[in-house]
């Protein structure tokens, strides 16, 4: 097994939190662990660079969470390991791993095409090239980014800038695919797709009779025991939310992606987090774990010559990362 790390770190945000194995960090002593997270923490709080933070610590059959900072500008409460934040991009690792476990469950196939999931009265954009029309999109496809979807549909407005995807609609995305004919074949390109991660999520809840929460939750979260990851906060979770902030430190509101939910629409904690860690560096005997190995093969070779290969989630499989961000939280696995 190719060994697989899970960090998150802070980009543009200025409130974040971090899961990360220690082979990611310069060996230390066991002992010593705190001060180093200590002071690999320290710069971004001296420079204002996030409001708050937690780190989880995966290291061997030990794990641990540090917070640091403070969970609003003006409050006083530090961040913790059950504190809830936007994971971003890092939920395709989910919808990879859904995937996975539809191949698995003898579901659907990877090679399938994606139309064939479509609700009625919907299409799938295809390509035509001197009067012939190129191969369907598949579900493989849509997982490792090369359908030749755009990154975002042409038809989202994006009104509030501090909350981009929350007004486009399942129907708009449906008057998107049902209008819009591929500029390429699938296969020629890698283009990175939010727009055809989150569409596969769709997919895969409808060809499940469900919808993506739902599936989630019945396929990953609960077998996992990852009670705090969800896409809507209830009432336990809500007041544990992370505030999210810009850059600047100025407070704004969190992302909503109702119809693309399964590019990054997922909230989680650090103690959820390293669960999901723990089950990437060691599956666990049973369907889940088949689907977890199914999901870490190499299923799209490197297409360039500085391209990479990727697995179900789109992440690079030359080191096993994936980054993700919204306006305030940046999640990188590894």
């Amino acid at each position: 097994m190719s060994q697989r790390v899970i960090y998150l770190v802070p980009r543009q945000s200025a409130l974040a939190f971090i899961v990360l194995k220690l082979a990611c960090l310069p060996l230390v002593a066991a002992e010593s662990l705190p001060e180093r997270i200590d002071a690999l923490v320290q710069p971004y709080l001296d420079n204002e660079i996030v409001v708050g933070l937690t780190i989880g610590v995966v290291h061997e059959d030990e794990q641990g969470v540090f917070g640091y900072g403070r969970m609003t500008m003006d409050g006083d409460r530090a961040p913790d390991g059950d504190t809830v934040y936007e994971i971003g991009s890092v939920s395709k690792i989910f919808t990879g791993l859904l995937l996975a476990d539809a191949i698995t469950q003898e579901n659907a196939e990877l090679d399938q095409a994606a139309g064939a999931l479509l609700p009625p009265g919907m299409t799938m954009p295809h390509h035509e090239q001197r009067g012939h029309e190129s191969r369907a999109i598949t579900l493989l496809d849509l997982a490792t980014h090369v359908s030749g979807l755009p990154s975002l549909p042409d038809n989202m407005a994006m009104e509030n800038p501090h909350n981009p995807y929350a007004d486009f609609s399942i129907d708009e995305l449906h008057g998107f695919l049902n209008g819009y004919q591929l500029t390429r074949a699938p296969g020629d390109q890698t283009e990175y797709s939010n727009l055809g991660m989150g569409l596969l999520g769709n997919l895969l809840a409808y060809h499940g009779e469900s919808d993506y929460e739902t599936l989630l939750r019945k396929r990953v979260t609960t077998p996992l025991k990852m009670s705090s990851t969800s896409v809507a906060l209830d009432q336990d979770q809500q007041p544990r939310l992370a505030a999210p902030h810009l850059g600047d430190g100025q407070a704004t509101s969190n992302w909503d992606l109702p119809a693309l939910v399964g590019a990054g629409g997922i909230r989680s904690t650090a103690n959820d987090m390293l669960r999901l860690a723990q089950a990437n560096l060691s599956p666990p005997e049973n369907d889940l774990g088949k689907a977890i190995e199914l999901a870490w093969q190499i299923h799209q070779p490197p297409i360039t010559p500085d391209g990479f290969a990727m697995g179900l989630d789109g992440s690079s499989l030359a080191m096993a990362t994936h980054a993700g961000t919204t306006a305030r939280q940046v999640v990188t696995t590894a």
